[in-house]
């Protein structure tokens, strides 16, 4: 099971982090039954239905590839954080401020 981090911890872990305050978290890789791809379509279509206030999203596993993460970047800045190889503190926060 994954540690219950406090509150005072959750906060300073966040703003180390860069994290808005409300995000959609997708942990994970590029392997296929994971569907980064699909997920991205899918986060382009919900920002296209909510313009102006969808949450971002947060990546969290392994790291992007370079070609996606430049397109990300292009198309929609700002919007799709990364967090690569978080640590199992790390990815219980994530969970806990999702």
């Amino acid at each position: 099971p994954l540690p219950i981090i406090p509150t005072d911890r959750l906060t300073q872990m966040s703003n180390q982090l860069g994290l808005p305050e409300k995000f959609l978290l997708h942990v994970g890789s590029d392997s296929p039954y994971k569907n980064r791809p699909g997920l991205i379509e899918i986060y382009r279509q919900l920002r296209a239905l909510m313009p102006g206030g969808a949450p971002a999203l947060v990546l969290a596993g392994r790291p992007l590839q370079l070609d996606v993460q430049a397109q990300l970047d292009r198309e929609m800045p700002g919007c799709v954080r990364t967090v690569d190889s978080p640590d199992s503190k790390t990815l219980s926060g994530l969970y806990q401020l999702a």
